[in-house]
């Protein structure tokens, strides 16, 4: 059995947050921010959802470029006007393509990250009850701590 001890946990040098521009992603990366030592690094991924990208092409709308690139070119746009309009230090915007829990969790393990803070929505629709979202998934799959925001 582990003894309680009195130290006091040190904060991660390492985070990945997770931003799709919601607010629950934003208040992530507050709480990120807030909890983050002076020198941490800080990634901001945003995952262009393969399962969106693919439903936007079935659908046969006419659209000039390719909707992965343009979404991907939007997140690219966010992230950095996000970085730059809170004059964030140590933060480098990433954005990836894939289904967003598997990428979330690939990119911290592939970057050795010491922690993961997502925003958790109160979704209420079927799928999200039966499978869980993104954040339920993170949680699941990941082998790292999640710092899991309401």
């Amino acid at each position: 059995m582990t003894q309680p001890t009195n130290e006091t946990p040190q904060a991660p040098d390492a985070i990945l947050v997770a931003i799709d521009f919601t607010d629950p992603s934003l208040r992530a990366l507050e709480a990120a921010l807030s909890w983050r030592s002076a020198t941490a690094e800080i990634t901001l991924l945003s995952v262009v959802d393969a399962d969106l990208v693919e439903a936007i092409r079935a659908s046969g709308l006419k659209v000039d470029e390719d909707p992965g690139e343009r979404l991907a070119a939007d997140a690219t746009e966010r992230l950095s006007r996000l970085i730059e309009e809170r004059h964030l230090a140590n933060v480098q915007p990433m954005v990836v393509h894939g289904q967003p829990f598997v990428e979330i969790v690939k990119v911290a393990n592939d970057l050795d990250l010491d922690l993961i803070v997502i925003g958790r929505s109160g979704h209420s629709d079927v799928e999200h009850i039966l499978f869980g979202g993104t954040a339920e998934k993170v949680l699941r799959a990941a082998k790292r701590p999640v710092l899991c925001i309401p």
